[in-house]
C-alpha cells in the first residue's frame, strides 16, 4: 500500500514549511502538497484527490471551518484533520467529522499517531471497497513520494459563492 496523499493549508509559511517537512518525513505519508490558503486549497481539491486535509482553522478569505463545510460535500471527501493554535472551532470541527483536532506547535508523535489513524482508516475502506464517512478517496497527485509541493495561488474561492 502507497502512502497517504496529503494536502496541508495554512496561512503562516513558517507553521506551513514546518507541517510539510513533519509530514515528507513520515513513513506513513506518500505526497504532500501544500497550500497557503483555502481558495488555492480548493483550487487543488478540485484538480486532484487527496487522502487527508490538514487545514488551519483562521485563514483570510475561505477560512478552515467554511472549506471543511464545502468539502464535506464532495462525493468522496477526504479525512480531515484540523492544525491550529485556536482550540474555540474544536466542536464544530468534530461536527464536521473531523479525524482530529492538533493543537500548534503540533509534535512529530502527536502528528504520527493522527496519520496512523487516517491511514487505518483508508486501509478499512480497501477492505470494505467502499470510502467511509470523512474517509478518504482515490486518485493522483503530480508530486513524487515524499515530496513536498507547494502550489501557486489562483482564486477558486470567487466559484464558491459562500
Amino acid at each position: 500500500m502507497s502512502g497517504l496523499r496529503v494536502l496541508a493549508v495554512d496561512d503562516e509559511p513558517l507553521a506551513l514549511a514546518d507541517l510539510g517537512r513533519m509530514l515528507a518525513a513520515s513513513p506513513v505519508v506518500g505526497d504532500v502538497v501544500t497550500a497557503g490558503g483555502g481558495e488555492e486549497a480548493l483550487d487543488l481539491l478540485s484538480a486532484a484527490t487527496f487522502d487527508l486535509l490538514l487545514l488551519d482553522v483562521r485563514m483570510p478569505g475561505l477560512d478552515g471551518v467554511r472549506l471543511a463545510r464545502v468539502v464535506r460535500r464532495f462525493t468522496a471527501p477526504p479525512a480531515l484533520v484540523f492544525v491550529t493554535a485556536h482550540e474555540s472551532a474544536a466542536v464544530e470541527a468534530f461536527e464536521l467529522r473531523a479525524v482530529d483536532y492538533l493543537l500548534k506547535p503540533v509534535g512529530t508523535a502527536r502528528l504520527h499517531e493522527t496519520l496512523l489513524r487516517v491511514r487505518d482508516l483508508r486501509a478499512g475502506a480497501g477492505a470494505a471497497g467502499a470510502v467511509p464517512e470523512g474517509g478518504v478517496g482515490d486518485g493522483g497527485a503530480a508530486v513524487g513520494a515524499g515530496g513536498v509541493a507547494q502550489a501557486g495561488a489562483s482564486g477558486a474561492g470567487a466559484a464558491l459563492g459562500a
